[in-house]
């Protein structure tokens, strides 16, 4: 059987783990497939690399979530929805788009037990990962308000999804209002005090790359949630997609935290500054 290639494209990408996650999940359930990391300029570029080396499928990160679109054919009706897509395949000489990242946010948030129904949820960034962000809430019909530092993306998400929108200047108030805050900036982008945290808050920062909120949550006493538990439960949900095998998503969950992402995490702690007393 002829071997099967994948990849994680964005821009840039070296960081990406997702690489470690899948060759994991391939060696173990004994597929024949390998899969590594592309950079790329723009989502042409993705497409024809895609089409040119026949790949069997790709995640697409950023800043190509969006854009991508509009170069595949077909789109799964959540991504449709979402207007993101995260994962690829080619059917019958066809690319077809979804998205996982809604249900990797969904399931990372019920496996902590964060109640959502009617729950004051504060959404911060506009692009593809908060429209994920924002789909998911609104069919758990969570109370949503989003924030962005520009207004005009955050302002069409608002009204397509029938949510609030508030200037990030508010952000005092949006904080101590919200007691689910969803953070979906870049890693260098972090526009939180710190301070203003409470042992009320759940905070899910979807940015895995940086352990900037871990401290502050051990010392504030609110609830954190890691955007390793997203990278690795949509991850999930694409390898079903990618090789139409359905497996026990938890098992590997916790396969993958403890063997894969524990060195990641010995990394971050020598690398990464948490900054805890004002807003960058």
């Amino acid at each position: 059987m002829e071997k099967k290639l994948f990849a994680v494209v964005g821009n840039p990408i070296s960081h990406s783990k997702s690489p470690d996650i899948f060759s994991f999940l391939f060696k173990k359930l004994k597929i024949n497939a390998t899969y590594t990391k592309l950079q790329f300029n723009t989502s042409e570029d993705v497409i024809k690399y895609f089409r040119e080396n026949k790949l069997s499928g790709i995640n697409v990160t950023s800043p190509f979530k969006e854009n991508i679109i509009k170069n595949i054919e077909i789109l799964d009706k959540n991504a449709k929805n979402i207007e993101s897509v995260n994962t690829i395949i080619c059917e019958n000489e066809k690319l077809k788009g979804y998205n996982t990242d809604y249900l990797g946010i969904i399931k990372s948030l019920e496996k902590n037990n964060v109640k959502l129904k009617n729950t004051n949820c504060l959404i911060i960034g506009a692009g593809g990962t908060a429209k994920a962000a924002l789909y998911a809430l609104k069919n758990k019909q969570a109370n949503i308000t989003i924030t962005n530092r520009s207004l005009i993306k955050a302002n069409i998400l608002a009204k397509k999804h029938n949510c609030k929108i508030d200037f990030f200047e508010n952000i005092e108030n949006l904080i101590s209002e919200n007691t689910l805050i969803i953070n979906t900036l870049d890693s260098n982008k972090y526009l939180i005090n710190l301070n203003l945290l409470q042992n009320y808050h759940t905070v899910f920062d979807v940015n895995y790359k940086s352990l900037h909120f871990e401290n502050a949550s051990k010392l504030k006493n609110f609830t954190l949630i890691s955007g390793k538990e997203l990278l690795i439960r949509q991850a999930l949900e694409s390898f079903e997609i990618f090789t139409n095998i359905k497996i026990d998503k938890e098992i590997m969950f916790k396969s993958i935290s403890d063997k894969i992402l524990i060195n990641h995490d010995k990394y971050l702690k020598k690398t990464d500054q948490i900054r805890n007393d004002k807003p960058i």
